[in-house]
């Protein structure tokens, strides 16, 4: 068995990964790799929040990515909360970094942590309290037939590979799944406000020129019409 190791950057494309892994008589491919993902510091009272996804696991198993696990434990400063949002209770969940005890702690938002495709809003520290201007992310690229359950309604999402590209025509969320009238909301860790965009009610597409395009490891808020499954085939070859 032969296992292959991949540094993924952060604009990493589709194509280029699979170039970089052909190779022949490989019987089995594990596909190891990390991000490093640009975060914006705190500059107001209320801290700098990112809207971010992580899309890489790190164990193969597809469930371990708790806080502890993929945020790691060292550099974050006093007054950092990652929050889930749960589109069952339509409420934020929250985890704040315990500074002291170097630990997100282990409520259950912090253990269910950042799987692959799903994604969090970061508040990145106090206003005035520097915190880390990257996080890196570390894991295998999940391969194969890949499902991810949307909800109707809210919830936040991300591709589970990490790829970037144009939701629909590259990453493959199709319009017509989630359905007229459905929502994109992208968020600008700069500004900190969002964008949207809108699948038109009657041609059952993006209206023009808004289909969003995502980068990698960037996670979206997003309000479907329908319940589906956002399904990928994936494969390194």
């Amino acid at each position: 068995m032969r296992t292959k190791t991949l540094l993924l950057a952060g604009a990493l494309s589709l194509a280029g990964l699979a170039t970089s892994l052909a190779q022949s008589n490989v019987y089995s491919l594990n596909v190891v790799g990390y991000i490093n993902v640009p975060l914006v510091n705190g500059a107001n009272a209320a801290g700098t929040f990112n809207l971010i996804a992580n899309p890489l696991d790190i164990d193969g198993l597809g469930t371990n990515n708790t806080f502890n696990s993929v945020l790691g434990t060292n550099g974050w400063a006093q007054g950092t909360v990652a929050y889930g949002f749960n589109p069952v209770s339509s409420l934020y969940e929250s985890a704040s970094f315990n500074f002291l005890a170097k630990s997100w702690g282990n409520n259950p938002i912090a253990v269910l942590g950042l799987q692959p495709g799903n994604g969090i809003f970061l508040k990145n520290g106090n206003a005035g309290t520097a915190g880390p201007t990257t996080v890196t992310l570390v894991g295998n690229v999940m391969q194969g037939t890949l499902v991810n359950p949307i909800n109707q309604g809210y919830q936040i999402v991300s591709s589970m590979v990490p790829q970037a590209g144009l939701i629909s025509t590259d990453l493959g969320l199709l319009p017509g799944q989630i359905g007229g009238n459905s929502k994109v909301y992208k968020f600008n860790g700069a500004t900190q406000l969002y964008s949207s965009a809108t699948v038109n009610n009657l041609t059952k597409q993006w209206n023009a020129g808004q289909e969003p395009n995502l980068g990698v490891a960037e996670a979206i808020f997003l309000q479907s019409s329908n319940a589906t499954n956002w399904t990928r085939t994936f494969t390194v070859q």
